[in-house]
């Protein structure tokens, strides 16, 4: 019969490197407290005897808990996009929390940059191990993300991709691609001199990278297709919505579009 591989343990691979155990975790923690010289020849032993931590025994064994936090836009019912992330968040909490972690959620809202200053401010004090930031603003949550840096706080974007940030990782939509199909599906139900109205909900694009990737992938379609049509961008205040009723004269979808624009 053959033998059953023996456990690998983390004071077997101190043993054999001639370090503590401490030693091990650091390099296993990617820590800073250890030598180059040293970091090698642990990790050359590692990779030899091909050991993987079971990280989920070490949560269970350590009496730690991690805070997380979330900053994101609330949702109402005028604007629910928002409701389904927060609930898939929410699953996920069920099921980790038990892990020694817990969540922390602070609510910004859509139309209103001075109210994600002033929540971006309170999740910093919460002293969080790590924050899910929707970047909706620009320029504030590159003010927020400095915060976060120099605080050694990691963080995720979520929905809106910001290039240029020290972000773990990113999920959410390529704005420019969801633009570039927008373009795809408008062109195939128009005449090639139609007229094209791109509506966004934002008084200026110059903070909103969503809304700018999403409108160059449209017009980049349609220029690839040769489009000898009219384009029209309009930016209208989120505040303002009601002015859509002079602007355009079929109003028959006008609910629907105040639905999804958000």
């Amino acid at each position: 019969m053959e033998r059953k591989k023996q456990k690998i343990r983390i004071k077997d691979i101190a043993k054999l490197a001639n370090v503590s155990v401490g030693t091990v975790d650091r390099v296993l923690h990617n820590r800073v407290e250890v030598s180059e010289k040293t970091r090698k020849k642990v990790m050359d032993i590692i990779d030899e005897l091909n050991f993987r931590p079971n990280l989920l025994a070490q949560r269970l064994a350590s009496d730690k808990i991690y805070k997380l936090a979330i900053l994101i836009p609330k949702f109402s019912g005028n604007n629910v996009y928002w409701e389904g992330p927060l609930e898939g968040i929410q699953k996920a909490m069920n099921e980790i929390g038990k892990y020694g972690v817990v969540l922390e959620s602070f609510f910004f809202d859509l139309k209103d940059e001075n109210s994600f200053r002033k929540e971006s401010l309170n999740t910093i004090f919460s002293n969080p191990d790590g924050i899910l930031i929707a970047p909706t603003f620009e320029h504030e949550t590159r003010e927020f993300a400095k915060k976060c840096d120099q605080r050694k706080i990691p963080y995720v974007f979520i929905d809106t991709y910001l290039s240029g940030e020290n972000n773990l990782s990113y999920f959410g939509q390529d704005s420019f691609q969801s633009g570039y199909l927008a373009g795809k599906l408008i062109y195939y139900n128009l005449k090639k001199h139609s007229e094209i109205l791109v509506l966004n909900f934002a008084s200026a694009l110059k903070n909103y990278p969503h809304f700018r990737e999403r409108e160059k992938g449209i017009k980049q379609f349609l220029q690839d297709q040769s489009f000898k049509g009219k384009i029209t961008t309009r930016n209208i205040a989120p505040d303002q919505e009601k002015y859509l009723d002079h602007l355009l004269p079929d109003h028959s979808f006008l609910s629907h579009v105040r639905h999804v624009a958000h």
